[in-house]
């Protein structure tokens, strides 16, 4: 992609969205490569599934991947792959939310949600999944969208800007704890886009 970025410099990293990341320094200094996933090629579908079954202890996030392809609620210039060494080791996806406001109006995009993001095993730890986060708020913020959403670690996901969801008016699709369900506002927030965040039906499908 023409906005592709490399990154060479190490920074923390967690192993998957819904699990605590320790911050290790690393020794390693991989070269990554963020780009999008290209349009109709079977190749990068493969590989992000296979990365995605690596990173997950089941195949439920693959599962979910499949759901959203077969909706087709999976971008390609929503999906980021991370190469190095010339494999794609990294992926995090961003998904259109429907925005409901409290008077009762609805907005697409204005409020995108960030998840299933994974490194494969052997890369982990070593900065590649904290790119991922960075290069996924900064195509949402490319976009206009108000706010990125997640479900995931409270202890991780504040590093890059997220926090408590609910306490910025955004609440969520169903009881989800108030500690995992959280948001990082963009530039392009205002005040109209507080509301129920309504994910794609895959997600609230997921076992």
């Amino acid at each position: 992609m023409d906005d592709a970025l490399t990154f060479d410099q190490p920074a923390f990293d967690g192993p998957t969205l819904d699990r605590p990341a320790v911050d290790r320094p690393t020794v390693d200094r991989p070269t990554v490569r963020i780009r999008r996933e290209r349009p109709g090629d079977p190749a990068d579908v493969a590989a992000v599934r296979a990365v995605t079954v690596a990173a997950f202890p089941t195949d439920a996030e693959a599962r979910l991947l499949d759901a959203l392809r077969a909706a087709g609620d999976c971008d390609p210039a929503r999906s980021l792959l991370a190469e190095a060494d010339g494999s794609v080791v990294g992926h995090a996806l961003l998904t259109a939310m429907i925005l409901e406001r409290p008077d009762g109006t609805r907005d697409a995009d204005r409020i995108v949600a960030l998840g299933p993001v994974s490194v494969t095993p052997e890369w982990q730890k070593r900065g590649i999944g904290g790119e991922l986060v960075r290069a996924a708020l900064a195509q949402a913020e490319r976009e206009g969208a108000a706010a990125v959403v997640l479900l995931g670690h409270p202890t991780y996901y504040p590093r890059f800007g997220f926090r408590p969801a609910r306490e910025q008016g955004l609440l969520p699709p169903a009881s989800w704890p108030d500690a995992a369900w959280m948001a990082c506002r963009l530039p392009a927030w205002t005040p109209l886009d507080a509301g129920v965040v309504h994910y794609a039906r895959a997600f609230m499908e997921m076992e």
